[in-house]
């Protein structure tokens, strides 16, 4: 490995770094980051002008000092330590930073990406279950007295999204804060994507309906405030976002649950969710808090 080189990205590795874009990843595919703007260090493997691979850390949307790990080795490098070179290098630089924490999440911890970040003294963050129902026969909405179904224009729905979130999820392991109302608008196609749970008049839950294809769409996040937890309130905003998901046209439903939140996943199961798969998010600490 004497002729190779690892080195940051440059403007001028561009065209050798899409192509790598058609070249299968280890799972069958793999995610190409963007080189530039993603605030994030960006080291490639190369050889001559030939990039053999990537590794970049990307920060988080909300989780302070947390970057999430993206690395790539062409077919014919893999098994040569070439993984191993980058990703040290890598986390060598981040040492340097303010960086607590690096994740990266793969299909199963026996998967090759998992065994080999495994062996990099990666550790198992935490399970994610992707839950998937058909939008057929859906149960009839029915709020308690005194609650009720609502939707607001845009800037009040990021203003209540913002403000429940965190009521909803402040101290919870799987938080992971809006840092601004820039972040939700970018992010919400609709006003009335936004469908929020009222209690005499006043906000206090929501379920985000958002778009994947044209059959299947997603609710995530949906949460109640903490103070109206325990009430059986989930029961009304799951059945609801549903509801607003077939009269988008979608003919299925997805959502996403960490494996250990064993209240949620028997709420889903008896709304008709079943899991269909899952993530294992690996991480390796850089420093204690």
């Amino acid at each position: 490995m004497n002729d190779l080189v690892v080195r940051p990205f440059h403007p001028a590795d561009f065209p050798a770094f899409f192509n790598l874009a058609g070249q299968p990843g280890e799972e069958g595919h793999h995610l190409l980051p963007n080189p530039d703007g993603d605030g994030g260090p960006m080291l490639v493997l190369a050889q001559g002008d030939q990039l053999l691979g990537y590794a970049t850390a990307r920060p988080l949307p909300g989780l302070d000092r947390h970057l999430e790990l993206a690395l790539f080795i062409v077919p014919a490098g893999r098994r040569r330590g070439y993984g191993q070179r980058l990703l040290q290098a890598l986390l060598a630089q981040l040492q340097q930073t303010s960086t607590r924490l690096v994740s990266c999440p793969v299909p199963a911890l026996d998967s090759p990406a998992g065994l080999f970040l495994q062996r990099q003294q990666f550790f198992l963050e935490h399970e994610e279950w992707q839950m998937v129902r058909d939008l057929a026969n859906l149960p009839v909405v029915q709020p308690p007295a005194g609650y009720d179904l609502a939707s607001y224009p845009r800037q009040q729905a990021i203003a209540h999204f913002r403000r429940l979130y965190e009521l909803a999820f402040a101290g919870e392991p799987s938080y992971q804060p809006y840092d601004s109302d820039i972040e939700v608008d970018m992010a919400l196609a609709h006003s009335t994507d936004l469908l929020f749970l009222t209690h005499r008049a006043e906000p206090i839950g929501f379920a985000w309906a958002r778009f994947v294809t044209p059959v299947l769409g997603e609710l995530e996040p949906l949460g109640v405030a903490a103070a109206y937890q325990g009430k059986g309130l989930g029961r009304v905003l799951l059945p609801a976002g549903l509801h607003h998901l077939a009269g988008r046209g979608h003919q299925q439903a997805r959502l996403g649950v960490w494996a250990d939140n064993a209240r949620a996943i028997r709420l889903y199961q008896q709304f008709g969710f079943q899991r269909t798969s899952s993530r294992c998010f690996l991480a390796y600490q850089l420093r204690a808090e």
